[in-house]
């Protein structure tokens, strides 16, 4: 049992860390009921560094390696293999097991996942009751994100689970008019042309990145409902992006000649609702600039709209280049992630989405990201001692 008195279960192997709260008391964590769920009466827990260390321990002593590779299989084109990125491109499986499994990847997963597991579960179940479909829709660890969000009430405190239960089934029920059967992909395809919105490459936190080119829309004969659906098709698409562990995406809005004639409110409110109530906890950051006064009128505009954890995401770039070089892109030194700066933002890196006529090419988009991905998760996969070089665009190139 632990210093406070707290009768402790049947125990199957152990290990102490010392309470973060009170000096002098210990936690002892017992293999078969991981922290939180068994603490003391001083909700004793370890820093992060003590559950840094203990991490390997613990999961080195149980099954749950195995259960949790099965848990975060992912859409993803390869496999990896001998540390080589192996096998069919064309398809969307990522097959996981203990041993693809590095110290990057057990990271990168959020520890807080194995503490939540039974109410991962319960949440799941909860919403396979109206929505046998939500088993697909969401991994473990987006259920585990939404979970253990700030309460919007009590900022200190995670989300109840009613709250997280009635906001995804809030969601489900919002997708629903958009996942129907229609002519979407015809859709989406015809308004893609001019480039206005793709999907290339991934930010320092393997997270993938949405690349806005708002400038140019037609916006004279925009049908907004069509732009909706286009938009949702697009997230729908970089959600199948995203490596193993990762639940969130990065917006990077390109702001150059942005002026109010590019400004249409009913678009700028149905995309809100689409990414606060449709994609909740999916925005990971968004970029936008150089900031002028049109970007200004539009963010004062919707920022009243917009709960505060979406605006705590937002970034207005004074100097674009800089702040993505600093924050966003990912690569080695200053000087590799310089080349990386498109050339809207007076980089020397063609994204290399559109085809001969200058228009968008869907393949194109779908081929450099497939590369992107394999490189990213063979980054995450090989062991950190192998001293490869494994960054994502040298693989692209």
């Amino acid at each position: 049992m632990c210093h406070s008195g707290q009768r402790s279960h049947r125990p199957v192997d152990r290990t102490t860390l010392h309470c973060s709260r009170r000096r002098g008391y210990r936690h002892v964590v017992y293999v078969s009921h991981p922290w939180p769920e068994h603490r003391c009466r001083h909700r004793c827990r370890p820093t992060s560094a003590q559950h840094s260390s203990s991490l390997s321990y613990m999961l080195a002593s149980t099954n749950d390696v195995k259960d949790m590779a099965q848990r975060t299989r992912s859409t993803a084109a390869e496999t990896t293999q001998g540390g080589t990125i192996v096998g069919n491109t064309e398809g969307c499986e990522q097959d996981l097991d203990e041993r693809a499994l590095s110290p990057s990847v057990l990271a990168l997963l959020s520890p807080s996942q194995f503490q939540n597991q039974d109410r991962i579960d319960r949440l799941r179940n909860a919403l396979e009751t109206e929505f046998p479909e939500a088993s697909k829709a969401y991994t473990d660890a987006y259920l585990n994100a939404v979970l253990s969000a700030p309460d919007k009430k009590h900022p200190k405190r995670r989300r109840t689970f009613v709250y997280a239960r009635d906001k995804l089934l809030k969601a489900l029920r919002f997708l629903k008019e958009y996942t129907e059967p229609s002519q979407a992909d015809e859709d989406a395809t015809e308004l893609l042309k001019c480039g206005s919105l793709y999907w290339y490459g991934y930010d320092q936190e393997s997270r993938p990145i949405l690349w806005v080119n708002p400038t140019r829309k037609n916006w004279k004969d925009m049908d907004v409902e069509a732009e909706a659906r286009m938009h949702v098709y697009m997230l729908e698409y970089g959600i199948r992006l995203m490596p193993p562990g990762v639940t969130s995406f990065t917006v990077v809005a390109n702001c150059v000649g942005l002026g109010y004639s590019h400004v249409n409110t009913s678009l700028a409110t149905k995309l809100l609702a689409i990414l606060t109530t449709g994609y909740p906890d999916r925005l990971g950051d968004l970029y936008a600039g150089p900031v002028n006064i049109a970007l200004r009128s539009i963010y004062s505009m919707l920022c009243p709209l917009m709960p505060a954890r979406l605006t705590s995401k937002i970034t207005l770039m004074a100097r674009p280049a800089e702040t993505l070089v600093e924050s966003v892109l990912r690569g080695g030194d200053d000087d590799e992630k310089k080349m990386l700066l498109p050339t809207f933002f007076s980089g020397p890196l063609e994204h290399g989405v559109l085809d001969k006529n200058a228009e968008f090419s869907w393949e194109k988009m779908d081929q450099a990201n497939k590369v992107e991905k394999a490189a990213v998760i063979r980054e995450l996969l090989v062991p950190e001692s192998s001293g490869a070089d494994v960054s994502p665009h040298a693989q692209a190139k």
